[in-house]
């Protein structure tokens, strides 16, 4: 789901359109450097090829330029949530996709035992590995 710096303006942002023209981060690497094509695909919309500094190799940095209102970024959906409830991130349009993919959480053996919180809620009581699917 797009997602981007609350007030970051797109006019018309319903509009795959004024969507499309509007700065959109990437992330460059592995799974995820098509993922601006796989989400406007079927729509008529393609967007442009990305400027060097809206390729980022790391979530983290992208989320950051996100956050300091360089662009609109794909983002999973729950691991969003807690962006939107403290008003730091918004959602931009109506369109999301879901896709096969998933992430993993994997924990090493000091974590064993210590329950972890991925985004809606779910638990990892364990140290065995857990795939959620991902939301675009």
């Amino acid at each position: 789901m797009p997602v981007a710096r609350p007030g970051f303006v797109v006019s018309g942002s319903e509009d795959l359109q004024a969507l499309v023209s509007s700065p959109l981060l990437h992330l460059a690497k592995g799974i995820h450097k098509d993922d601006w094509q796989i989400f406007f695909g079927g729509t008529g919309c393609q967007p442009a090829a990305a400027r060097s500094d809206q390729k980022f190799t790391s979530f983290m940095v992208c989320l950051q330029a996100a956050l300091n209102g360089d662009g609109i970024m794909l983002g999973w959906e729950h691991l969003m949530q807690s962006y939107f409830e403290l008003g730091l991130l918004a959602r931009v349009g109506q369109r999301r996709v879901h896709t096969d993919r998933g992430y993993f959480a994997c924990l090493n053996k000091r974590a064993a035992g210590t329950k972890i919180h991925i985004g809606s809620g779910l638990g990892c009581p364990d140290s065995s590995p857990t795939t959620e699917g991902g939301l675009l």
